[in-house]
């Protein structure tokens, strides 16, 4: 939800904008994946290293705490999970997690 929340957040001041959340299931690392993806301003380069630090925050005081990408982060990696995010400024970003599953036997 928070990640969500963010992209609403950044494409707010532009009245427009698109986003799309998924999930995909990849054999190879046998793992759900989602994502959520936003046509916002996008994240200069400088700063992708930081965003999932506690109390880091690009928001406005008074309008975020800088604990919400640093929550997701520590809830996915609690689960044997990872989370990265690919941006390009002016261009929009996409926050991707992909959490471990057992394979489902096959029926008898």
């Amino acid at each position: 939800m928070n990640l969500i929340l963010n992209a609403a957040d950044v494409m707010q001041p532009q009245g427009r904008g698109c986003l799309t959340v998924g999930t995909r299931y990849d054999s190879e690392q046998s793992a759900v994946v989602g994502f959520v993806e936003d046509t916002g301003p996008g994240i200069p380069r400088h700063l992708q290293d930081r965003i999932f630090q506690p109390y880091f925050t690009t928001k406005p005081e008074g309008k975020g705490t800088g604990l919400g990408l640093a929550m997701v982060r520590s809830f996915v990696e609690a689960h044997g999970g990872t989370v990265r995010v690919r941006s390009t400024e002016g261009q929009g970003a996409v926050f991707e997690f992909a959490l471990p599953v057992s394979p489902i036997p096959p029926s008898s």
